[in-house]
């Protein structure tokens, strides 16, 4: 593959990304609040376990296309660095970071989908599902606090210049505030509430803004002039 397909199909991996999460996040009905019982838990599980299922496995495929956009990003910043800081670095490990527990955090849920689907004790044991459920919503805080990492490393790089983009840099800051503390307030709430949800689902629309218009970027054929912009020219 040359260089151009290398970027061309790392910027498709964070489309890509993109709309499978988003289709994952959307063909489940609402999960259940973090104060519901342990019965409308296991009930939500029995009703929708093929959809939950599949749920999970399109959320562990969009995975794999957001490695394949944070290992180009890599590329692109190390390109336009013009320092050895390590900037590209922090943005790959962030991202690998959180594609990995991106992919662990479908096991909680997909275990209980799965024993409901079988209709095994699994399903039926209160207190293993109550422990399944509440993983399953602290693997999400920590989640956001990573996603909150790799977005703050990356429009750093933005308002540095190396990836031209400044205005998209600043909305990114933002975002990983707010990423910040919707996941780290999310460790505390132990009753529903609205206020908190929403800060944290906009730091998930935020964070799925942020790699589609990097990703759309990636794809205009000018914007490889516009990285190596900050790079000085050779010596001679």
């Amino acid at each position: 593959m040359d260089d151009k397909g290398w970027e061309r199909y790392g910027a498709v991996g964070g489309l890509v990304f993109a709309v499978l999460l988003l289709l994952s996040t959307f063909m489940v009905p609402a999960p259940p609040h973090v104060d519901a019982s342990t019965l409308k838990i296991a009930k939500y599980f029995l009703d929708h376990p093929n959809r939950i299922l599949a749920s999970q496995v399109i959320g562990l495929f969009a995975v794999l296309g957001f490695v394949w956009f944070a290992a180009h990003l890599r590329t692109t910043l190390r390109a336009a660095e013009t320092v050895g800081d390590g900037l590209a670095a922090l943005v790959f490990g962030s991202g690998i970071a959180l594609a990995a527990l991106g992919a662990l955090a479908s096991v909680p849920n997909a275990v209980l989908a799965f024993g409901a689907k079988q209709r095994s004790e699994v399903i039926t044991n209160a207190g293993f599902v109550r422990g399944m459920f509440d993983m399953n919503l602290m693997l999400g805080n920590v989640l956001t606090v990573l996603l909150g990492l790799f977005v703050a490393a990356a429009a750093y790089a933005m308002l540095r210049r190396e990836v031209a983009m400044q205005w998209l840099g600043a909305a990114g800051v933002v975002v990983a505030l707010v990423a910040f503390v919707a996941g780290g307030t999310g460790f505390f709430v132990t009753k529903q509430n609205g206020g908190v949800v929403a800060i944290g689902f906009v730091a998930f629309l935020g964070f799925l803004a942020f790699v589609v218009v990097t990703s759309i970027w990636m794809l205009l054929p000018a914007h490889r002039s516009r990285a190596y912009r900050a790079v000085p020219a050779p010596v001679t």
